[in-house]
């Protein structure tokens, strides 16, 4: 019933153009000299600059603050070895640990050199 109209008929309708496409000479030099250019256009040009040169911006951020990181990392791993040193050096040590144990000897020393020298 329905199935008969819905269906493509026999006959086939084909439509062509029968009126010439002109173009000038200009669209056509135009088009031709874009698509054999090699460079983008300048408009083109500074966009892509600006992309590239955002990136590199970012990226430099990027390793600048991973940069900070390691050198904080450096800077603290430097600091606990020369404690540790430093523990090491007080423990095995014994003498001389303290600032006044320093200026006791250093006294002790001038007195000998005043007697060496008065002798």
């Amino acid at each position: 019933m329905g199935s008969q109209q819905s269906s493509p008929g026999g006959s086939q309708i084909v439509y062509s153009n029968e009126t010439p496409i002109q173009f000038s000479k200009d669209v056509i030099n135009h088009l031709s000299d874009t698509r054999d250019s090699p460079n983008p256009a300048p408009e083109r040009q500074q966009a892509l600059d600006a992309v590239v040169q955002q990136r590199i911006q970012s990226e430099m951020k990027r390793l600048q603050e991973a940069e900070s990181l390691v050198k904080a990392d450096i800077e603290a791993a430097l600091e606990r070895e020369n404690l540790d040193r430093e523990k090491q050096v007080a423990e095995t040590d014994g003498v001389g640990g303290s600032s006044e144990e320093l200026r006791n000897e250093l006294e002790e020393v001038q007195k000998r050199a005043d007697r060496f020298n008065s002798v």
